[in-house]
């Protein structure tokens, strides 16, 4: 027969885990009669080898799931102009590291004129 469940068990209850990697999860659950979504990072627990829950996380209430899921248009637009913005970036600074490169190049082959036109 399972162990007999208690009240305390009922309010705390988690309906689904989901691993976003090794070190965080998402999890649903019922807390003290409160529905949350609560996402978290993991630590391993050196003594016992098992995954326990750290500080680092935020639980959100079913409203603010709902509010968060309605902006997920506005903040993957977000993430792509910032992903655009770092390809620009990263172009521009090789165009810098080129230059950078090319300079002293250019400074040398122009002594090299001043000196053939002097030694005239």
């Amino acid at each position: 027969m399972p162990p007999k469940r208690t009240f305390d068990d009922l309010q705390n209850e988690t309906a689904a885990t989901i691993e976003l990697d090794t070190k965080k999860r998402v999890s649903v659950r019922l807390f003290n009669g409160m529905k949350l979504v609560d996402i978290r990072e993991f630590y391993e627990d050196k003594k016992t080898n098992t995954m326990k829950p750290g500080s680092k996380g935020i639980s959100l209430n079913e409203e603010t799931w709902k509010k968060l899921l309605e902006s997920a248009d506005e903040i993957s637009a977000a993430l792509k102009r910032l992903g655009d913005k770092k390809a620009k970036t990263e172009s521009s600074d090789e165009k810098v590291k080129k230059n950078k490169a090319e300079a002293p190049k250019k400074e040398k082959s122009e002594e090299l004129v001043e000196d053939s036109e002097d030694s005239e």
